[in-house]
């Protein structure tokens, strides 16, 4: 049984929780890819040559001669135009959304989430396919879905593994911030001037005379 949400994984994979564009595939091929580095994600190159292999194999249908109802055949015409569409219109601008910003999450997750509405209906004219189309058709739409789900494993992984680089990243420059306040905290010197006169007082010293002693043998006079 095929995996259909990958996506949704990645999402709750990280806690919130691209690539080149597809119309003018082969134009964009030639576009240089984000050069990768810690909390970087370059998904580019690993969704484009999936992405080019699903856009040929339904550009190369006969369901016209699949042995299905006329209302099932348009349905699954309407599924193809539909996967024509996102790869010259809808993905191109989110893959260059992408590019533009490795660095940042949003823009990864909204074309990883617009290639996993892709994949689901890839996977439903491949069973399709398997079950009343000709063997050439069949083998060609397994053979895109294998690849695609391939790649957005591997894509969804480098996300994954960015956003935790990311995260130890912050964490050591938190931790540092934090050892820096704690070293000038503790090299600071408090200097305490005191500034408040001090005022001495100066007592005189009083000298209290002693009478004359009496000679002896001397009396006061009458």
């Amino acid at each position: 049984m095929r995996t259909l949400s990958m996506g949704k994984l990645l999402l709750n994979a990280i806690g919130i929780a691209g690539c080149l564009g597809l119309s003018a595939i082969s134009a964009q091929a030639q576009a240089p890819t984000p050069v990768s580095g810690p909390g970087t994600m370059a998904i580019g190159a690993t969704l484009q040559p999936a992405l080019q292999n699903a856009a040929n194999a339904v550009g190369a249908l006969d369901i016209g001669r699949w042995k299905t109802s006329r209302a099932w055949k348009g349905q699954l015409q309407q599924d193809v135009a539909s996967i024509q569409q996102d790869v010259s219109t809808v993905l191109p601008p989110l893959v260059q959304a992408a590019q533009n910003a490795p660095g940042q999450l949003a823009p990864q997750l909204s074309l990883m989430h617009n290639v996993d509405a892709l994949y689901d209906v890839l996977v439903r004219v491949s069973t399709a396919a398997d079950l009343t189309g000709g063997r050439e058709d069949a083998a060609a739409l397994d053979n895109a879905v294998a690849e695609l789900e391939a790649a957005r494993k591997n894509a969804a992984a480098q996300v994954l593994t960015a956003a935790t680089q990311r995260d130890v990243l912050a964490q050591r420059v938190q931790q540092a911030e934090q050892a820096n306040r704690v070293d000038g905290a503790s090299s600071t010197k408090t200097i305490v001037v005191d500034d408040t006169g001090r005022h001495t007082h100066h007592r005189r010293r009083v000298t209290h005379k002693k009478p004359p002693a009496e000679t002896p043998g001397t009396s006061n006079p009458q």
